[in-house]
């Protein structure tokens, strides 16, 4: 046996996960681009379908993907609670806020790799995942994350989640993630265990996922490591997106997110805009990033976002004088709602 092919042996065996909820056209170029920076690795498209009717997945050869035995994975309620996981979330599709959990039902079912992973279908990578996988494994590290810019304390979940983790707690990306098998499976059973804990009313808070990787991987002393040591990530944030058009002009990023076309990167940029009125001032920079669209396709998004902005208003003045829940109340354990009535009925 040649040195080469003994060294090809010894490379890590890893899974993508190519992780979506919607297919069509934009989804299926970029599993394409995903696909052409893996070599040895096996891309499986693994869908949210715990919300609604999951969508169907239509592959053929033109999609370049390594195609295994189950080359779609369909995740459905019945699949999380067969692993123990709570289907707890703030608000909308349980996955929006666990989208750790499409991990785990998909390395369950592909448990024989030493890595995985993750990429939501927002994510573009210039970099060689095999490459990127052969040093995390040689390097030993357990996770590949990206650290939000954000500092904790200013992030909107920190109070809900220092009980947990503290004041120091670390905050992570999902939208590309790789993680080793071990980190997998220390994550899965964590979630297993938090999710007796918050069901006994042990655990006040249910984790959000941003929080709830990097700091249990780090309680049980797995190695990290930044996604800036493999690429640049000067457009990798959660905000703001990067038009698909404009993906050419930009082969220096080793990772971009998010990435997003049409009618998608219109919502997207009107909806996580800071000041609603840049929206109506002549060129302001959310403008300038929708300059490429005919007034005709913003103008009815706009005054969609417009109603939307109105009405959250509303229900946060609801929510200051006691009329609605607090829009976090969903994720709080039935023990801490409780506690929280009668503090109110006593104060009131």
């Amino acid at each position: 046996m040649t040195a080469d092919r003994e060294a090809a042996q010894m490379r890590p065996s890893y899974a993508v996960f190519f992780k979506t909820h919607f297919w069509d056209d934009f989804t299926r170029r970029q599993l394409r681009r995903l696909c052409a920076k893996t070599k040895r690795g096996d891309v499986y498209v693994v869908v949210d379908g715990t919300f609604g009717q999951a969508p169907e997945i239509n592959l053929d050869r033109d999609d370049l993907i390594t195609l295994g035995a189950e080359p779609v994975i369909v995740v459905s309620v019945e699949d999380l609670r067969a692993l123990g996981l709570a289907e707890v979330t703030t608000h909308g599709s349980v996955i929006w806020y666990n989208p750790d959990y499409l991990n785990y039902v998909a390395a369950a079912r592909l448990p024989a790799y030493d890595f995985y992973a993750a990429v939501e279908y927002d994510v573009v990578t210039n970099i060689d995942l095999d490459d990127m996988v052969d040093q995390a494994a040689a390097d030993c590290v357990d996770y590949v994350g990206f650290a939000l810019r954000t500092p904790a304390r200013v992030w909107p979940w920190f109070e809900m989640h220092k009980p947990a983790y503290g004041a120091e707690m670390a905050l992570c990306l999902s939208c590309l993630s790789v993680f080793s098998a071990p980190a997998m499976a220390a994550l899965l059973a964590r979630r297993q265990a938090a999710g007796v804990a918050f069901a006994a009313g042990k655990l006040d808070f249910w984790p959000n996922n941003e929080a709830f990787i990097p700091n249990e991987l780090r309680k049980a002393g797995l190695k990290m490591a930044a996604l800036n040591q493999f690429g640049e990530t000067a457009r990798y944030d959660w905000w703001p997106p990067t038009n698909e058009a404009d993906l050419d002009r930009l082969p220096a990023q080793g990772f971009i997110h998010p990435v997003l076309h049409g009618t998608r990167f219109i919502r997207s940029t009107l909806f996580h805009e800071p000041s609603f009125f840049a929206l109506l001032r002549p060129g302001s920079r959310v403008r300038q990033r929708l300059a490429d669209f005919e007034a005709a396709e913003v103008r009815p998004l706009f005054f969609a976002e417009l109603k939307r902005r109105v009405e959250a208003k509303m229900q946060r003045i609801a929510e200051r004088i006691g009329l609605r829940p607090k829009w976090f109340a969903a994720a709080q354990s039935g023990a801490k709602r409780a506690t929280q009535r009668a503090s109110a009925h006593n104060a009131g």
